[in-house]
């Protein structure tokens, strides 16, 4: 087991990300007087994930255009 988790952390990372976020979805809808429709909770979920699509390679082209040169960051 540990071999594979070694071979494939994102995996892990997945699994390690995704439970908070189920958890907190459960506990609000369970405390939630009139809940939301579970189509739009659903999209609402999946448009979250596909944003970390699209941000993740911004957010490393930011930072190595903030760092290359600074001294902080050798590449």
């Amino acid at each position: 087991m540990l071999n594979f988790i070694q071979q494939y952390p994102f995996i892990l990372a997945f699994l390690l990300g995704l439970v908070p976020a189920l958890f907190w979805l459960w506990f609000w809808l369970k405390e939630d007087i009139h809940p939301e429709p579970l189509k739009m909770i659903t999209l609402s979920f999946l448009g979250g994930m596909l944003a970390v699509l699209f941000v993740l390679p911004l957010e490393q082209l930011i930072y190595l255009s903030h760092h290359i040169g600074s001294g902080f960051c050798d590449i």
